[in-house]
């Protein structure tokens, strides 16, 4: 049992340490939609949300209340997602 609790704080004290602030969250959107998986953003024209959960980290951009891209961090990874109707569309839904 001890040992699983180790391993358990040693993954929370990985997680906080390695969470990926708000500069690296900017440099992926900024590239994803450079390569124009998300679609095309102007830099003066888009607002970006930053938030920190201990663990992890969000990010999200926007273009005139429209949601073109949010992405999740932690250890040093993201998982983004494009706009909520690109997300529709690629899953199938309605």
């Amino acid at each position: 049992m001890r040992v699983f609790l180790f391993l358990v704080v040693v993954a929370f004290a990985t997680a906080f340490f390695t969470k990926p602030g708000q500069g690296l969250h900017q440099g992926v959107a900024t590239e994803l939609i450079k390569e124009g998986k998300v679609g095309t953003v102007d830099a003066s024209t888009r607002a970006t949300a930053f938030g920190d959960f201990f663990f992890v980290t969000k990010s999200e951009t926007w273009l005139n209340d429209k949601r073109m891209i949010q992405c999740w961090g932690a250890f040093t990874r993201f998982l983004c997602f494009g706009p909520p109707e690109a997300d529709k569309a690629a899953t199938g839904q309605a």
